[in-house]
């Protein structure tokens, strides 16, 4: 089974476009992660809290070993997943993933940064929250995008409640996120790091990060800024099924 996690902002339907162009996915899993979604969600006290939740929720509810598929902030709880509850995942695939930050003064300062992206949430909405946020150079998206696929991203990300949305992104800031990168070396499952061929900032952690896996690969999306799930869902459904059927 396929277990698909979302990136902040996002929801299950994120991954529409890509199940559509994916008829061989075979039997999949969408959680919602917590602070997202149309109505107040609580959030878990801490970025471990979220794991074991998720953890608690492949256990209850899915045939594990999973085959996890996350994309941003899903792909850094998954690395916590694989982490902490190996057992769960058989294969994860990691779209735009950074594994943590190790300086202290560099996690004060995303910390920072990222509680007054999130007041200024509070303070203004999801639309022009959503204007500033997208505008980051690092989140821009492909020339080559569909309007369609951008249309529906946009209908996701004003579905949300303000205020749980708000939490979440205090609680996963990346400043508060555990650095996981002296985990990999034990993570002995298949792992493929997907990047964009735009994202430079991805690119760059994934290349440092695939020698440190024991069972690592990287998988560069033609076309693709830092979301492939919006900029080219058809090529990178194609890749999850060939690793899918791989491990069949």
């Amino acid at each position: 089974m396929l277990l698909l996690l979302h990136g902040l902002g996002g929801s299950a339907a994120s991954w529409d476009a890509v199940q559509d162009a994916g008829p061989n996915l075979g039997a999949i899993a969408r959680p919602t992660l917590p602070g997202h979604g149309p109505t107040p969600s609580p959030v878990p006290a801490s970025f471990d809290d979220i794991v074991a939740e998720l953890a608690r929720t492949v256990e209850d509810t899915l045939p594990a070993p999973v085959d996890v598929v996350a994309y941003s902030l899903g792909a850094r709880l998954a690395l916590g997943l694989l982490a902490h509850h190996a057992a769960l995942v058989r294969r994860a695939t990691l779209i735009g993933v950074n594994p943590g930050l190790r300086e202290p003064a560099e996690r004060s300062a995303r910390q920072r940064r990222d509680d007054a992206w999130a007041q200024r949430l509070r303070d203004e909405g999801l639309a022009s929250f959503f204007a500033a946020w997208q505008a980051q150079s690092v989140l821009q998206h492909a020339a080559s995008v569909d309007p369609t696929h951008l249309a529906a991203e946009e209908r996701v990300r004003l579905s949300h409640d303000v205020p749980s949305l708000a939490r979440a992104l205090e609680v996963t800031s990346l400043g508060r996120m555990p650095d996981y990168g002296p985990a990999l070396a034990g993570i002995d499952v298949p792992v493929c790091l997907v990047v964009g061929e735009g994202d430079e900032k991805f690119l760059g952690i994934a290349r440092t990060m695939t020698p440190e896996l024991r069972r690592g690969e990287m998988a560069l999306v033609p076309r693709s800024g830092h979301n492939p799930l919006v900029d080219n869902p058809a090529w990178l459904a194609r890749l999850l099924e060939r690793l899918h059927e791989e491990n069949r």
